[in-house]
């Protein structure tokens, strides 16, 4: 009975690795009948397990996908293993669905009883937690309870292994007592660097000692936390992981373990941070555009008032650039912005700002000039090298720039101020002859 005590609390151990799982697990007959169904399928597929158990597998394949799953399956009934190969599913509502699959045979003395699938939806990364069906059928003799268990087992280690996300099993202290090849990976530590450490090993400085005994809180209460978490890995990069913390009792020690999964959120933080990129940069020119240099510049007033500094703003207005895009066409007109752009940046310094506000307007923050002839001659250089000829493809062209100062804080203190005069000033630097600058002290008047 010791050996079936055992065997039935290492199963309760892994049957909760399954309870934690965000991947769809399907169990399946040799002839495709679906015979268990996870909380991650329901999820992934829309069907509940009422709905779908006693259904054949071809319910969730389109017809063009079906002579591939026949080929699958045929290689399933030779004993053969089909390791993250990507097809196309349908979801309850004729959806179709992006996933990515594993198949093993389910084998006991060499013969194949089944199939077990493990299954992602990349169509569109999800936060979902999914808990494994719980096994409820009481078994009668021992005997039978422990051929049960002993294959159960077997499928959860095969679940445990192979599963896309990172699984460690801890004691009630947080000492790692077990780790699967996804956590290995997913920290660079070797098996041997992580057994008997604790999770502490893993910390990020992104978190407060008050975060971690909240979660400890969690766990002596409701026996389980789940949320984001930054972690650490060996080299010392950070990452960001949905993780989901469940506590299982021990019945032979009588007390608590871990079971913790980590879902990487890598991909997510990076479109997240693709996205905001593209929401404040000029998708031309690659410079930032005026959603970001109205941010940047109260930053930068903010710094010059800390320390009792000046800064300069400036609208630049390229003259003759619509004259390029009538004659020239708007393909020259785009790649001329990009050659202005890259002039701006090449001839201010690393301090400065250098922004496109739309069209053939552009905007620069120069910061710490000093004094005000410093600002005219950085004024003079952008006249002259924005006005040297362009060759363009087999074109050469010509252009000149008008440009409006503003001065922090001598004109104005706010955004909406600088921007204001530096645009006045612009403007009549462009109505008074172009090819000029104009400080807002003195608009009317070239200096």
């Amino acid at each position: 009975m010791n050996k079936l005590n055992a065997f039935q609390n290492n199963y309760e151990w892994l049957k909760v690795v399954i309870d934690s799982s965000n991947e769809a697990i399907i169990v399946l007959s040799l002839n495709g009948t679906i015979v268990n169904w996870n909380n991650g399928a329901v999820k992934i597929f829309g069907y509940a397990k009422e709905e779908i158990i006693g259904e054949r597998l071809d319910i969730l394949v389109p017809n063009e996908w079906r002579a591939e799953l026949k080929v699958n399956f045929n290689k399933i009934k030779n004993g053969e293993k089909i390791a993250h190969y990507e097809s196309i599913r349908l979801h309850k509502n004729k959806k179709y669905l992006n996933i990515s699959a594993s198949l093993a045979p389910i084998i006991n003395d060499e013969d194949v009883l089944g199939v077990i699938a493990i299954v992602s939806d990349i169509t569109y990364i999800k936060n979902i937690e999914n808990r494994i069906l719980q096994q409820n059928e009481k078994l009668k003799e021992s005997n039978t309870k422990l051929r049960e268990i002993n294959l159960r087992l077997k499928l959860i280690e095969k679940i445990f292994e192979n599963a896309t996300e990172g699984m460690i099993i801890t004691d009630y202290k947080g000492n790692i007592k077990a780790t699967n090849p996804a956590f290995i990976k997913m920290t660079g530590y070797s098996k041997d660097e992580l057994l008997d450490k604790n999770t502490r090993l893993l910390r990020s400085d992104k978190h407060d000692e008050n975060f971690y005994k909240n979660i400890w809180d969690s766990l002596l209460k409701k026996y389980k936390w789940s949320g984001e978490m930054w972690n650490k890995d060996k080299m010392g990069r950070l990452a960001l992981s949905w993780v989901t913390i469940n506590a299982v009792p021990n019945e032979i020690t009588q007390k608590i373990m871990y079971v913790v999964v980590y879902t990487d959120l890598s991909e997510r933080v990076k479109y997240e941070k693709e996205l905001y990129n593209q929401a404040v940069h000029d998708s031309l020119t690659g410079l930032p555009n005026r959603l970001f240099f109205q941010k940047q510049l109260a930053k930068m007033i903010n710094l010059a008032k800390k320390e009792k500094n000046i800064l300069a703003v400036c609208f630049l207005d390229l003259d003759g650039f619509k004259q390029v895009n009538d004659t020239l066409g708007h393909d020259i007109g785009d790649l001329l912005l990009k050659m202005v752009a890259k002039r701006l940046k090449n001839i201010t310094s690393r301090r400065d700002f250098v922004a496109r506000l739309g069209g053939d307007e552009f905007t620069i923050i120069i910061y710490d000039f000093q004094e005000e002839k410093n600002i005219i001659k950085i004024a003079k250089r952008i006249i002259t090298n924005i006005g040297k000829p362009y060759k363009i493809e087999n074109n050469i062209v010509e252009i000149t720039v008008s440009i409006g100062v503003s001065i922090y804080p001598y004109n104005a203190v706010t955004v909406k101020e600088l921007m204001k005069q530096a645009d006045i000033a612009m403007y009549n630097a462009k109505n008074s002859g172009k090819n000029k600058y104009i400080l807002y002290n003195n608009a009317d008047e070239k200096i």
